[in-house]
């Protein structure tokens, strides 16, 4: 699946503001130039999904491309976890892969670490910060026959559409789910969402089908049965 954000994600969930369409478009060196729109959205509010058909063996992959602009600086934020942002998962209650976004050293700064794991709470995180304003492209996969999730952060142009790096962070879920047919974006909290631009969402089951090169069509063969494609109208 290959959402240029030219039409809403298929399902809200919970209670607030909505994840909202912007204009901007997000690009990374190497990959695919970016077409159609992105998205943004903030600390509290509505969670949105995607769906498509149950996988139950192998890999599902997710890549694309975020900037955080900024934390929430009142009251009592998190800077323990931060807060987890985007998920591939079983269900809307059963989330098996997180990415998370923490200010670090605090929010008073511009910068912060990235985490990434199967937990609800005290992630992996990257040795490295990353500045606001920056964007980042991102991939992360689940593996169903042994519960393995991995995560690439800025992975090298080298290996787009060919096989994948060492990944930046690899966790094992000793529990591991028995499908995966979601991709979650989350507004959590005031303390925990930072402000986020997200663009050219890409859902496959395999790293050269989510990572195209420069010079490839902004197009996806949807080798997993069930996926929609959004296309820039």
């Amino acid at each position: 699946e290959y959402h240029q954000f030219s039409t809403p994600l298929t399902v809200d969930i919970n209670s607030g503001d909505n994840i909202v369409v912007a204009s901007e478009s997000l690009d990374y060196t190497g990959l695919a130039a970016s077409t159609g729109n992105s998205i943004t959205f903030d600390e509290a509010g509505k969670e949105a999904y995607t769906e498509f058909a149950d996988i139950t063996s192998g890999s599902v992959y997710a890549s694309f491309l975020f900037k955080v602009t900024g934390f929430q600086t009142s009251s009592s934020p998190d800077l323990t976890d931060g807060g987890y942002f985007a998920a591939l998962a079983g269900g809307t209650t059963s989330y098996d892969a997180r990415l998370w976004a923490r200010p670090n050293p605090d929010t008073d700064g511009t910068t912060f670490d990235i985490g990434f794991g199967h937990e609800s709470s005290s992630p992996t995180f990257t040795s490295e910060t990353y500045d606001f304003g920056v964007v980042i492209f991102v991939v992360m996969s689940y593996d169903i026959d042994n519960g393995q999730t991995n995560v690439w952060i800025n992975p090298d142009p080298s290996t787009f559409g060919n096989t994948p790096p060492t990944a930046t962070i690899n966790t094992t879920d000793s529990n591991a789910a028995s499908k995966i047919n979601l991709f979650i974006l989350r507004q959590d909290s005031n303390k925990e969402t930072p402000f986020l631009q997200i663009d050219e969402l890409r859902i496959d089951s395999s790293w050269a089908s989510v990572t195209p090169a420069s010079g490839t069509a902004s197009t996806s063969n949807n080798t997993i049965n069930g996926f929609n494609v959004y296309p820039n109208p």
